[in-house]
């Protein structure tokens, strides 16, 4: 890649020191409290999307189509980018909150993409679409967690989302398939929405925090700020796709071009 594609995304979080007595609302026993805004923005042209080689099921998928790894809106956020906050050298006290997700297969596609939930939390898999997909789930030590045929809408599995880390959605059937789910064991993590931004409820005091910025394509970046007073702090990344091998879809064209 030549120095004029090497674009760069921009994370610009708002550490929005909001300091609120807890006498004025129900908080947990903490002395104080902050919000974590953070923001996702891809400097420069974003590349068009990667084009898939439709090698099966192309009467139902259509013969090509649009990979959405890197979906970039009209002011430059990134979406499905996924930011968590670790506290340095201070204890966190929380109480879980278990969700349930689900990822669809429908329009040849895994939706959603990405997803984030507590540990405990568990995801149900399931297939709207008129052709038959099997999704292989796997666990943060690439371990199979599921691997199911499902035929149609009535065919659905659910799986516990026991270990901490991020667990991979592929079709076995149609490679190009794939979703990602993030399981933390603390509550301070966000996923960006379509215009870059993610808000964090910080239930702690001010302090030192690490700050992780995950994106499947971009990579991942760790950084270690300090959350207290609504500074700003910027994190940048060059475009370059960071997956493994592995994880490239065989019909992909070659993306970004060089």
């Amino acid at each position: 890649m030549t120095a004029v594609h090497v674009h760069r995304f921009v994370v610009l979080v708002w550490l929005a020191g909001i300091m609120v007595s807890c006498g004025a609302e129900p908080l947990p026993s903490k002395d104080c409290w902050v919000r974590a805004q953070v923001r996702i923005v891809l400097d420069g042209a974003p590349p068009p999307l990667p084009i898939i080689e439709v090698d099966k099921s192309a009467d139902h998928c259509g013969e090509t189509l649009e990979d959405p790894v890197l979906v970039v809106g009209p002011n430059g956020g990134v979406l499905d980018c996924v930011i968590s906050l670790e506290p340095v050298g201070m204890a966190l006290e929380f109480d879980p909150e278990v969700s349930v997700l689900s990822i669809n297969a429908k329009h040849c596609l895994l939706q959603p993409r990405v997803q984030c939930a507590q540990l405990g939390s568990s995801l149900q898999l399931q297939n709207t679409d008129a052709i038959a997909h099997n999704p292989h789930l796997w666990d943060p030590k690439s371990r199979t967690a599921a691997n199911v045929t499902l035929f149609n809408d009535k065919v659905r599995r659910r799986v516990g989302l026991t270990e901490s880390g991020v667990w991979r959605l592929d079709c076995d059937i149609h490679d190009w398939m794939k979703a990602y789910i993030h399981v933390f064991d603390h509550p301070l993590y966000a996923r960006t929405a379509s215009d870059g931004l993610a808000t964090i409820q910080v239930l702690c005091p001010p302090g030192r925090y690490r700050v992780r910025v995950w994106h499947e394509v971009l990579g991942v970046q760790v950084e270690e700020i300090s959350i207290s007073d609504g500074t700003a702090h910027l994190v940048r990344l060059p475009l370059a796709d960071h997956r493994s091998k592995h994880l490239l879809p065989h019909g992909m064209r070659e993306w970004p071009k060089k």
